[in-house]
C-alpha cells in the first residue's frame, strides 16, 4: 500500500540524516513525503502538497512521525504515561463541563463536538474523519398508571444535540479535501522514557488497579478518528552514542511501518504500542563493511573522472569568439557637389532684378532638392542596415565552442561596457531626416539682400548718362569764355571732359564690381551652410553606423553566451554532478561511521580490493542505489515472535516488535 510520511519542519531535518533507509521505498514509488504545518486549520494549509501525492491512488496510509522535543506547538500538556492523552481533555475536566452544562451528577462523561486546539487531534480528524456526535442519555422515571401497585422505573432516553450535529457538519465540511481518505492513520511518537527500573516499579505499584477507564478511553475523550493507530518509541538519555542507536532504530521502525501492512490483530484500535526493531549485528557489520568499500571505490572513481575532465577541459580550451563587427552604412553616397550654387551664372550687371531673383530661386531649389535627395538616400541606407542587423545577431549552433570562465567573465564585462555606450549614443544621436537648417535660411536671406543692392543695366546706363551730361554742362561756361574772349585752350576743355568721363566710368564699374563681389560672398556663405548640412549628415551617418555596430555586437555576444549556457558540454556539465556525488559519498561515510560507533561495530579500514567500482552519476543521490544498503531484496522477519511476519529490505534487520503498552491511571 502506498504510504505518505507526514512530519513537521523540524522532524524533516532529522529525517534527512536517515534518508538512506528510505531510498528504495521512495525510488519504487511506494511512498511519498509531506510536510505538516501544525498551525494549519484545514488539509490545504496543514498538509500542502498532499493532494498531489495521493492523486490516482486507490488506497494509501498516513504515517505521522513526531517527536515530543521537536513539536512546533508544544504548549499543550499531556499525560506522563500517554503522549496522545492531552490534559485539557481529561475525565475530570470533561465531567466538570458536563455538570456545568447539564446540572446533574452523572459519573458518565459526555464529550461534545468541538474543534480541538491541539494540532495532532486536528490532524487525526482531517485524515481519518471527524467522530460522530455522542448520544446523551437522559434519565426518565416511568410507572404503569393503570396499576397502583406498580413500582416506578428509571429509563434512559438517547438524545442528540442539534448544536453538536451542526458543529459536526461544519467540521466535516471544513476538513474535507479533494482526494481519497487514508485507509489507516498511524501515529509514531518519539519520546524520552523513564529508566526501566523506575518504569517497572511504577507498574508494580499500579498492578492491582490495572488499566482504568480513564486511561483506556483517551481516544473517545480526545476525539481521535477511529482509523488512527498509536505507536511510541521510547529512548533513554544514556549519551550521544546510545541516542544515535535509538534514532537509527526509530527511523528503521518508521520505514517498516510505512512499507508493510500490519494485521489488525497485531495493531489494534484504541490501544498504544511500543515499537522496536531488532538487529543482527553480524549481518549489520557485513552490510556496513560492503557499503563502505563500495563508497570508497566509487569515491576513487569519481576523483579520477574529475581529474580527467579537468585535463580535457584545459586541452579543449577555446578563446572568446570574435563577436564584434562593423556594419557599413554606404558612406560613398554622401556628395556635397550637388548642393552648391555656382555664382558664375550671375552677370556682372543684371538686365533685370526680377529675372536674377528667378534664377536664384531656381538654383536654390535645385540645391535643396539635391540635399533632400541625400537625406532620402541616407534614410533608405539606414533602414536597409537596420533590417540587415537581424542576420548578424545570431550564431549557428555549430559555431558555439566552449569558453573558460575567465574569458567568459571578460566577455561579459565588454558586453556591459558596449551596452552603456549604446545608451549614451542613443541620447546624443541626432535624428536623420530632411530638416530646415537655420544657417542656410539666414544665408539665403543674405543672398537676396545682396541682390537688392545691385543695379540693373538700364539704371546704371541712365546714371552714367546723367553724370556725363553733368560733366559736359559743367564745361559749357569755360567753353563760352574761351569763345567770347579768346583766352584759354580748347584742348584743356576736351581733356578735362575726357578725364572726368573716364573717372566716372571707372567709378561706376567699381561700384558694380563691389556689388557683384558682395553677391558672390553671400552665395559662398549659402554654399558653406549647405556644406555644413552635408557634413553633419555624414557625421550622423558615421555615428549611426557605430551605433548599429554596437547593437549588433552586443546582440551577437549575448546570443553566444545564452547558447553557451544552454548547450551541454561534456567537459563542463559532468563536473558539478560528480562533485555533488563526491559530497554525498562523504556524508554517507560520516553517517556509517556514526552508526557503526553507536552499535559498537568495528570495520576494517583500507581493505585491499582489486574490484573496479563504477557509478551511474546520471542518477541523482536521492534516487541512487549507492546511498542505501541493499536494493531489490525482501527478507522475511518475525513480527512479535507470535507467528506473524513482515518483510525487510535489509538483511541486518532481525525483527519488528509491537508491544502493547499498559496505560495506568496516574491520578
Amino acid at each position: 500500500m502506498y504510504s505518505v510520511i507526514i512530519q513537521n519542519h523540524n522532524m524533516m531535518k532529522e529525517f534527512q540524516d536517515y534518508y538512506p533507509l528510505f531510498v528504495e521505498l521512495f525510488q519504487s514509488g511506494n511512498a511519498g513525503c509531506c510536510e505538516w504545518k501544525e498551525f494549519g486549520e484545514d488539509v490545504t494549509t496543514a498538509l500542502p502538497g498532499l493532494t498531489d501525492l495521493i492523486e490516482g491512488k486507490k488506497q494509501w496510509r498516513a504515517v505521522v512521525v513526531r517527536s515530543l522535543n521537536l513539536e512546533e506547538d508544544g504548549s499543550y500538556d499531556y499525560s506522563t504515561t500517554n503522549p496522545y492523552d492531552y490534559l485539557l481533555n481529561s475525565r475530570k475536566k470533561i465531567l466538570s463541563k458536563n455538570r456545568e452544562q447539564f446540572g446533574d451528577n452523572d459519573s458518565d462523561i459526555f464529550v461534545p463536538v468541538e474543534e480541538s486546539p491541539v494540532p495532532l487531534i486536528r490532524l487525526s480528524q482531517m485524515l481519518g474523519g471527524v467522530p460522530s456526535p455522542e448520544l446523551k442519555f437522559i434519565p426518565t422515571i416511568i410507572r404503569d398508571e393503570d396499576d397502583d401497585r406498580s413500582v416506578p422505573r428509571k429509563i434512559f432516553k438517547p438524545e442528540q444535540s442539534e448544536e453538536d450535529r451542526a458543529k459536526y457538519n461544519e467540521l466535516v465540511h471544513k476538513y474535507d479535501f479533494d482526494g481519497v481518505a487514508p485507509s489507516e492513520v498511524i501515529f509514531i511518537t518519539l519520546k524520552n522514557a523513564e529508566p526501566k527500573s523506575i518504569r517497572e516499579d511504577t507498574k508494580a505499584k499500579c498492578v492491582i488497579r490495572k488499566e482504568t477507564e480513564e486511561s483506556t478511553d483517551f481516544c473517545r475523550r480526545n476525539r481521535y478518528a477511529a482509523s488512527t493507530r498509536f505507536l511510541v518509541y521510547d529512548y533513554f538519555s544514556q549519551g550521544k552514542i546510545q541516542k544515535e542507536a535509538d534514532m537509527f532504530n526509530f527511523w528503521t521502525c518508521v520505514m517498516l511501518m510505512a512499507r508493510e501492512d500490519i494485521s489488525p490483530s497485531s495493531l489494534q484500535a484504541y490501544r498504544i504500542y511500543n515499537v522496536k526493531a531488532s538487529f543482527n549485528l553480524e549481518d549489520m557489520k557485513e552490510c556496513f563493511q560492503d557499503k563502505v568499500e563500495q563508497l570508497r571505490g566509487c569515491k576513487n572513481y569519481i576523483e579520477r573522472e574529475i581529474r580527467s575532465e579537468i585535463e580535457r577541459r584545459m586541452s579543449d580550451k577555446h578563446p572568446a569568439p570574435p563577436y564584434k563587427m562593423s556594419v557599413p552604412v554606404s558612406p560613398e553616397m554622401v556628395d556635397e557637389s550637388g548642393v552648391r550654387v555656382n555664382y558664375e551664372s550671375f552677370p556682372f550687371c543684371p538686365s533685370s532684378m526680377l529675372e536674377e531673383k528667378k534664377m536664384w530661386k531656381a538654383l536654390r531649389s535645385g540645391s535643396e532638392k539635391s540635399l533632400k535627395h541625400i537625406y532620402i538616400q541616407s534614410e533608405r541606407a539606414l533602414d536597409e542596415s537596420s533590417v540587415a542587423v537581424r542576420s548578424y545577431c545570431r550564431y549557428e549552433d555549430s559555431d558555439i565552442k566552449n569558453v573558460d570562465k575567465y574569458d567568459r567573465r571578460e566577455m561579459e564585462l565588454e558586453l556591459s561596457n558596449t551596452f552603456d555606450d549604446i545608451i549614451h549614443m542613443q541620447t546624443e544621436l541626432s535624428s536623420i531626416k530632411n530638416r530646415t537648417n537655420e544657417r542656410s535660411e539666414e544665408a539665403a536671406k543674405e543672398v537676396v539682400g545682396a541682390m537688392n543692392e545691385r543695379m540693373e543695366k538700364p539704371i546704371a546706363g541712365c546714371i552714367g548718362v546723367l553724370l556725363l551730361a553733368g560733366i559736359i554742362l559743367s564745361c559749357i561756361p569755360g567753353a563760352l569764355f574761351i569763345w567770347k574772349y579768346g583766352y584759354g585752350s580748347w584742348k584743356g576743355i576736351v581733356f578735362s571732359v575726357l578725364f572726368m568721363a573716364c573717372f566716372l566710368v571707372a567709378a561706376v564699374l567699381m561700384l558694380l564690381w563691389l556689388k557683384k563681389r558682395n553677391l558672390e560672398q553671400s552665395i559662398d556663405g549659402y554654399n558653406e551652410a549647405m556644406r555644413k548640412n552635408v557634413e553633419e549628415l555624414s557625421f550622423d551617418m558615421s555615428r549611426f553606423a557605430e551605433f548599429v555596430s554596437n547593437i549588433v555586437s552586443h546582440c551577437r555576444g549575448r546570443n553566444y553566451l545564452m547558447q553557451l549556457e544552454a548547450k551541454k558540454f561534456d567537459s563542463e556539465s559532468d563536473i558539478p554532478v560528480l562533485q555533488l556525488h563526491l559530497r554525498s559519498i562523504n556524508k554517507m561515510l560520516e553517517k556509517l561511521s556514526k552508526w557503526t560507533e553507536s552499535y559498537h561495530i568495528t570495520l576494517i579500514e583500507d581493505t585491499a580490493s582489486d574490484r573496479e567500482y563504477h557509478l551511474n552519476y546520471g542518477i541523482r543521490p536521492q534516487s541512487n542505489a549507492l546511498y542505501t544498503f541493499e536494493t531489490g531484496e525482501n527478507y522475511k522477519i518475525p513480527l512479535n515472535d507470535q507467528g506473524d511476519h513482515v518483510y525487510s529490505p535489509f538483511r541486518f534487520i532481525d525483527g519488528l516488535n509491537l508491544e502493547r503498552e499498559e496505560i495506568f491511571n496516574d491520578e
